[in-house]
């Protein structure tokens, strides 16, 4: 057995004791499970205050020996149930007429939602209660088996023969934050995006430092911005002057984090010196990026609560995952997997996604045009960019060619450029080639990519209509129909496809009734 104290209540310790035989691999729905876990273990943190929250996974083996039975039960030592109120702990809005605690907020239909979910999954939840002791939530669920090697879980590790967990585990997750990300390079923006996403953050892209300040024109609430340091055109401390120069306080104030490809001697001094707060260098080392945002987040913003236990989930996530793509991963001969990983929070299908937009965002012309226009200021700019790209995806060889040829521009070595340039590009091109080979022979439903399409306005608000009354159903099929529908919107606007995000996710957390309400933003921002 395993405890975890949460951060913000020291009285309460989370207990888990999973079954070393439960399978490696088994069929089912992971992400519903993982939903219906999450959701009985939040309302167990809502209210408990004292004592401890134990979740324990049993595995029995079917007679048939290919399918089996997980067992799971959620324990609490909290305010509990009276037996009068048990009957209806399964009906909409029960929870705040069933729980003693009434400061305690909730929308009180997740356990309805988890009880429809198992049904059709086949299995049942079961609740047991006593008021002033605690309670038991507990259902059996039927999976058939694809790997049969136990999983090992023990010491807080999915695999005791790999430790993901340094690199995943995050501190804290955010509240009601805005972040603003400024980069030119796709890539960067796409892992970081990810790595913010992960704690909860609204995350705003833009490819420019023009595009920053007329964003901060447009929104000056953001708690803290990310500044690439060399960009084309406004680079990151040309930016971060232009901001700092503004009158109104905000802009004298608001975080400013650079982000730099040269983490070399005297870069933290060259940042703070153009107004900047500080610097993460790239790719983003997550330990790194975890005490930058504990330190420029306010503590009134952060919820460290369920870190513990989602990470649990993500190690999961992860195992599943890595199972999926192994054979994949394993034959990326010309890519270090391991560092390409790591810079994707070991998550393979962000690495994936990265390949793939690295695949596609070809800065071949770019390069040669600068080339040959003798352009060095933006020649240095693109293989800036390629290198960074690069180590994103663990094409390490190719980062470090790159860094060559930048350092040669910068120190107007022209002769270097000029014998280095056709054979990067040659060593470019077959990188490309091979990528775009790899990544035909991914499973068949990672090839297909969601189809956005513009549609009228009548047609998108029909949509949304159909989206809201899918969620004050309460039905699952309804609403993953429904969700399907809304995700083939071509949205023209920043602010609505963030609000779509931020319908998944409360969708994902089992809160519908959050979720309809965001959908009535957005039928309100798509007039």
């Amino acid at each position: 057995m395993i405890r975890y104290h949460m951060s913000q209540n020291p009285n309460v310790g989370l207990l888990l004791d999973i079954d070393s035989t439960i399978p490696a691999v088994l069929h089912g729905d992971d992400m519903r499970l993982r939903q219906i876990l999450l959701s009985i273990l939040g309302n167990a943190v809502k209210f408990t205050e004292t004592g401890s929250i134990g979740l324990r996974l049993k595995w029995s083996i079917a007679t048939d020996s290919k399918t089996g039975i997980l067992k799971a039960e959620i324990e609490d030592t909290g305010c509990g149930i009276c037996p009068e109120k048990m009957k209806q702990i399964f009906e909409p809005f029960s929870q705040a007429r069933h729980y003693e605690h009434k400061h305690v907020a909730g929308s009180g239909v997740g356990l309805l939602i988890c009880k429809q979910l198992l049904h059709m999954m086949q299995g049942e939840l079961k609740a047991e209660s006593e008021l002033g002791k605690g309670s038991i939530f507990s259902f059996e669920l039927p999976l058939k088996i694809v790997d049969v090697t136990p999983s090992a879980f023990k010491e807080g590790k999915i695999r005791s023969a790999e430790d993901d967990t340094v690199a995943t585990v995050i501190s804290f997750r955010m509240k009601d934050v805005h972040i603003l990300v400024v980069d030119d390079n796709v890539l960067n923006l796409q892992v970081t995006d990810a790595l913010l996403k992960r704690y909860d953050a609204g995350v705003t892209l833009v490819e420019s430092g023009e595009q920053a300040l007329m964003e901060l024109e447009k929104e000056s609430s953001y708690d803290l911005i990310f500044m690439d340091e060399m960009m084309p055109e406004m680079d990151g401390k040309e930016t971060t002057r232009a901001i700092r120069n503004k009158e109104a306080s905000y802009y004298k104030n608001v975080p400013i984090v650079a982000l730099t490809a040269n983490a070399i001697s005297g870069a933290e001094e060259r940042c703070i010196q153009t107004g900047m707060n500080a610097y993460l260098s790239k790719p983003v080392d997550l330990k790194k990026l975890d005490r930058i945002l504990d330190q420029y987040i306010p503590e009134e913003k952060k919820n460290r609560n369920l870190a513990e236990i989602d990470a649990v989930a993500w190690e999961d996530d992860q195992t599943v995952e890595k199972e999926k793509f192994r054979k994949f991963l394993s034959e990326l001969s010309l890519l270090n997997v391991q560092e390409g990983m790591e810079y994707c929070m070991n998550r393979p299908s962000i690495y994936i996604s990265v390949i793939r937009l690295f695949s596609q965002t070809d800065l071949t012309d770019n390069i040669r045009n600068a080339y040959l226009a003798e352009d060095w200021k933006n020649y240095i700019i693109y293989v800036h960019s390629l290198k960074s790209s690069a180590r994103n995806i663990g094409a390490a060889k190719l980062a470090e060619q790159a860094q060559r040829l930048e350092t040669a521009g910068k120190n107007g070595n022209t002769g270097y450029v000029r014998r280095q340039t056709d054979s990067i590009l040659r060593q470019y091109a077959r990188l490309l080639e091979y990528l775009n080979t790899a990544l035909l022979e991914l499973p068949e439903d990672e090839k297909k990519m969601p189809q956005r399409k513009q549609f009228s306005q009548p047609e998108i608000q029909m949509k949304l209509m159909e989206m809201q009354e899918a969620l004050e159903s309460m039905n699952p099929v309804t609403i993953e129909q429904a969700v399907k529908s809304v995700r083939e919107i071509s949205w023209s606007a920043d602010n609505e496809r963030e609000l779509e995000q931020k319908m998944m996710d409360l969708i994902e957390d089992l809160d519908y009734l959050e979720a309809a309400e965001v959908v009535e933003e957005l039928k309100k921002n798509a007039i």
